[in-house]
This record gives C-alpha cells, structure tokens and sequence, in this order.
C-alpha cells in the first residue's frame, strides 16, 4: 500500500484528497478516513485541509497536522504516526478506491469547469 501511495506525484494525491473531501461533506461519511488510510497519511491532512479556488480550478491545500493537535487539543505533539489520536482503522468492503482517482488526474468537475472557463473564452 505505501509503496502505490508513493507512486503516486502530490498532483495526484490532492485529486484523491480533494474528492474525498468533498465526498465527505456532501455525506458520503468515511470518505477522508479511508482516502487517508489509501495514501497512508494521517486523515487531518485531508480533513484539516481546505479547497483554494482560482482562475486555475480548484487546489487542494493540506492541513497541518502537528498545528491542529497543537492548537486544538490543547499543546498536544503529534508523533508523526498515520492514526496518532485516533482508533485503529478497517477498511470498508465498498470504499472508493481513491488510488485510481489519483492516477485519474483531473476529476468530472475540472473537466467541466476547463469546457465552460473556454467556452466564455477565459
């Protein structure tokens, strides 16, 4: 697994963390988690992360995981470690398989948004 997660270029895995955090806040519950565990990362730097839009689409940016442990939970230093404050994770049967989101590159909304942004010859 980690050596796949490696594989991939950060370009790809912030397509994956992107869907998986949009995936979650539209109620697809478990979606950072199991992204997160796929990309062997801690789930705070997707679900600590935030969408930057710009004339270029969409950018996924990171949280900081050691700044929210810090500052949320009170001075708290994260060790480094994939599931650090939290239970141990099993992957779900029907999970989506956010490697292959990741290698896809560009997602259903990019390619929508690069159609529209040259239809109004932006």
């Amino acid at each position: 697994r980690k050596e796949v997660a490696d594989s991939l270029t950060e370009n790809q895995k912030n397509v994956a963390r992107r869907e998986a955090f949009f995936a979650e806040n539209s109620g697809r519950k478990g979606s950072i988690e199991d992204c997160a565990w796929q990309l062997c990362e801690h789930p705070f730097v997707i679900g600590g992360g935030s969408i930057q839009y710009g004339r270029d689409g969409e950018e996924f940016i990171k949280g900081d995981v050691a700044k929210i442990f810090r500052e949320k939970m009170r001075g708290v230093k994260w060790d480094g470690s994939l599931r650090f404050g939290l239970p141990l994770y099993a992957p779900k049967r029907d999970s989506t398989d956010w490697i292959a989101v990741a290698r896809r590159g560009s997602t259903e909304f990019d390619d929508r948004l690069r159609n529209l942004m040259e239809e109004l010859n932006l």
